[in-house]
């Protein structure tokens, strides 16, 4: 199997702690997702943040042909109930097209509020209280409410191995 690329962005650093132990597991290195090119299996990472999902501008920046060619996976890295991101499957919603030549995976990050920006707090602070005013949450925003003004993080590196084993049952795996 050829080594896979794996390329990733963080925003508050759950995304770069799930790349590099991927990176570890596979015997290669994480790049910039500004440098992605793809010439063989190809795992791109990033967190989501509202309707900003950098791995999908850099999925779409690449031609479809190209993804038809080679694997290629899109891992997002959120605080949405695992459950709830596969249904709502924003990147494949984002890749349009694309979406059926990319392998997508969801996977839980954290979310610290003692490390926010004052803007990000002021966005939660205003999602939080419009949750609260709906009269019956869904399970993903009663955790949201849950885990407001705290530091939460589900990072679990086991959401890898789904990752890895779809890798190894790519042509050509080992």
């Amino acid at each position: 199997m050829n080594t896979p690329a794996i390329f990733a962005t963080s925003n508050y650093g759950s995304t770069d702690r799930y790349a590099a132990e991927l990176a570890r597991r596979l015997d290669t290195t994480v790049q910039p997702i500004e440098n992605i090119q793809v010439s063989g299996p190809t795992i791109v990472m990033s967190y989501v943040h509202g309707p900003k999902l950098p791995v999908a501008e850099a999925l779409n920046s690449i031609d479809a042909q190209t993804l038809q060619r080679f694997p290629v996976a899109g891992c997002v890295v959120g605080m949405s109930l695992k459950e709830a991101a596969e249904s709502r499957d924003q990147l494949g919603n984002a890749l349009g097209n694309k979406a059926p030549f990319v392998q997508r995976f969801y996977l839980p990050g954290e979310l610290k509020y003692s490390t926010l920006s004052r803007q990000h707090k002021a966005i939660m602070w205003g999602i939080i209280k419009a949750l609260k005013a709906k009269p019956h949450p869904d399970a993903n925003e009663q955790a949201m409410i849950a885990g407001y003004n705290r530091d939460i993080s589900q990072v679990d590196f086991a959401e890898l191995d789904p990752i890895i084993a779809w890798l190894h049952n790519q042509p050509g795996a080992a």
